[in-house]
């Protein structure tokens, strides 16, 4: 081992991690500005927390670090002074962030300098217990250990649902009422049930076959169908059942969006259809004219298009 080179080394690498300090606070600051102006969203993200992870490759821990101590030193600005000058990292001062507020600023602050780790969480729990509560503990059997604030109606609800289902265990009970509520609300589970109905039921009437003749011509594109009165525009601005049950298993649900990156989003969050075509403006409701959007990105698009329209 050459010693001089491991001191050069060293050097080397405080002198780098001085840099990453320095830069830190700096980050902050063009984070707080693309924040107030909404930056993110002209670059095509919804939030300034997808901005982060998919813009610029932070880790999910680092993007939530960042904007918790971004936004929690526009409000309490000793904290971003603390950072700027070196006294605090971002990872020490975002453990601060639920406790520190403009009148105790200096007091956490100085908390977070001097206290241990260890030393700080418990001077954190002591401030809010209930905020910092572990909700998941990981087994080795890949079960999860959950901790829930309920209240006494909530409990009563789940003891007379484990009643009605004659089961005891209440891990049992919540999946079966999780099952269930997926199976009714879930716009796939709903759509594949549609389709097996469609596929086993003989024809009623004629009336139902003209309907799914409309159904399949618009899912494989086919626009020949007479286009409605503008009257009657109003009354079928709602996508038909049947059109969203042909989206759904086409999209199979989830978000359509695609980053800078090339990446689809594939979020299940709010999910909504989109008019690619607005259908004030005469778009149908055919399925080459929807697709699938979380509610972030479907607010997204019409950010941007108002965003075109004002240039």
């Amino acid at each position: 081992m050459n010693i001089t080179r491991i001191h050069a080394l060293h050097a080397e690498i405080q002198k780098v991690f001085e840099h990453i300090k320095s830069q830190e606070f700096k980050l902050i600051q063009l984070l707080q500005q693309l924040d107030r102006e909404f930056g993110y969203k002209a670059l095509g993200y919804a939030s300034l927390w997808e901005y982060a992870v998919r813009g610029l490759g932070m880790t999910e821990s680092q993007a939530s670090s960042y904007i918790v101590v971004s936004r929690k030193a526009m409000q309490v600005p000793a904290l971003g002074r603390a950072i700027e000058a070196g006294e605090l990292s971002v990872s020490k001062a975002k453990r601060i962030t639920s406790a520190i507020h403009f009148g105790n600023a200096e007091v956490w602050i100085e908390k977070a300098r001097s206290l241990t780790q260890r030393e700080l969480e418990r001077e954190i729990f002591r401030a809010d217990p209930q905020t910092h509560l572990d909700p998941k503990l990981r087994q080795k059997d890949r079960l999860y250990r959950m901790v829930l604030s309920v209240t006494d109606q909530f409990l009563t609800q789940l003891e007379d649902a484990q009643e009605l289902m004659g089961e005891n265990n209440r891990e049992v009970a919540l999946e079966r009422i999780l099952e269930d509520y997926l199976d009714k609300k879930d716009p796939v589970r709903k759509a594949e049930r549609a389709r097996r109905k469609s596929e086993t039921q003989a024809p009623v009437d004629e009336r139902r076959k003209g309907d799914l003749k409309v159904s399949l011509s618009l899912f494989s594109g086919d626009s020949t169908q007479p286009e409605p009165s503008h009257s009657s525009r109003n009354v079928q601005r709602r996508v038909p059942a049947a059109i969203q049950h042909l989206i759904h298993l086409r999209d199979r649900g989830v978000c359509q969006h695609f980053f800078p990156d090339g990446r689809k989003c594939q979020s299940r969050r709010g999910i909504h259809l989109h008019h690619e075509h607005e259908f004030g403006a005469g778009g149908g409701h055919e399925p080459s004219n929807l697709r699938t959007y979380c509610r972030a990105h479907h607010q997204l698009i019409h950010f941007q298009r108002d965003m075109r329209l004002e240039a």
